[in-house]
């Protein structure tokens, strides 16, 4: 077996533990690319938001809407200064279930940008 082939192997089972240890632990997992406005979360995304597997929100709008009115505006205060500024993020919100159920969540996100020199090109928010 070469090299590649043996670190492309090593890679995939690192993969399927984070998979599986993620899955279990219930943590969610998901990246907001900025300038396209597109979400992708994972599975316990949607668990935690009380919503069929798959249905998370594919936009910032779609998710601010499950945000409880209450935080809402405070949560989207704190997500601009951190693109602004490249500020990790760390926050605790109420969001509110389809059903109506109220949960308060906590969420950690980082900025990143794809210019080596910091400024912004196309910045993203991976985040659990």
């Amino acid at each position: 077996m070469d090299d590649a082939l043996a670190a492309r192997e090593a890679l995939a089972q690192s993969e399927e533990r984070l998979r599986l240890t993620l899955r279990s632990s219930g943590v969610a997992v998901w990246t907001w690319e900025i300038a396209q406005n597109v979400i992708e979360a994972d599975e316990n995304c949607s668990v935690q938001f009380g919503l069929p597997v798959g249905q998370f929100p594919k936009t910032v709008e779609g998710f601010s809407a499950c945000v409880h009115p209450g935080d809402r505006e405070r949560v989207q205060q704190e997500v601009a200064a951190c693109i602004e500024n490249a500020w990790e993020y760390g926050t605790e919100f109420r969001i509110v279930q389809p059903q109506g159920a109220v949960r308060i969540l906590a969420t950690r996100g980082k900025v990143y940008s794809a210019k080596a020199d910091g400024r912004f090109g196309s910045p993203a928010s991976p985040g659990t």
